[in-house]
């Protein structure tokens, strides 16, 4: 029976709580980021120093000194600026397979919509026949109107509690698909 899936409500929200997680690491993957890279802002402070050294005119043991600080600010720049790259690929690798998560976010969300449709339709098709079952029997003599009213009843709310089953299942995946949207839209 397409609306009794557990294995399938399952792994909805198994993808749920996959997508909130990488939603949660790209907001602090994105606030831990600022706009000028440590790189460039160590690239200025050399710029500077190396100009107070061309200013020193003579005193050699001072631009000595600024020289040393100069060759370690660099090898810590080459350092920082390898981790910036090593992050940068990062960033484009997670938003890869985000766009991966969102894609089959989007295609799982239309299926199930699909799906839910086609229950949906289903139960109320069931619930007809049964009713229309129903009315024979009472038309036939076979039960009273008290029966008949208590069948009809039962009837229509099994197919209301079936719809809404799918129903849900449906907003759920939609659900999911609006995480894996909106991780995707911070990391981009």
């Amino acid at each position: 029976d397409v609306c009794s899936s557990d294995l399938d409500l399952e792994s909805l929200k198994e993808m749920e709580k996959e997508a909130e997680r990488l939603s949660q690491e790209a907001q602090k993957f994105v606030s831990e980021m600022s706009d000028t890279k440590l790189s460039e802002r160590l690239a200025e402070t050399i710029a500077k120093l190396e100009a107070m050294k061309t200013a020193l005119n003579g005193d050699v043991a001072a631009a000595e000194k600024l020289q040393k600080k100069i060759d370690e600010l660099k090898r810590l720049q080459g350092k920082v600026q390898a981790k910036e790259d090593s992050t940068e690929y990062w960033a484009q690798s997670y938003e890869q397979k985000l766009q991966i998560v969102s894609n089959f976010a989007g295609k799982y969300a239309e299926i199930m919509q699909g799906i839910s449709d086609l229950a949906c339709e289903a139960a109320k098709n069931e619930a007809t026949v049964k009713q229309a079952e129903l009315e024979k029997q009472l038309a036939a003599g076979e039960i009273s109107e008290e029966e008949y009213a208590e069948k009809k009843e039962q009837i229509e709310k099994e197919s209301a509690e079936k719809q809404y089953k799918m129903q849900m299942w449906a907003w759920a995946a939609n659900l999911l698909n609006i995480q894996a949207q909106t991780a995707l839209a911070i990391v981009s």
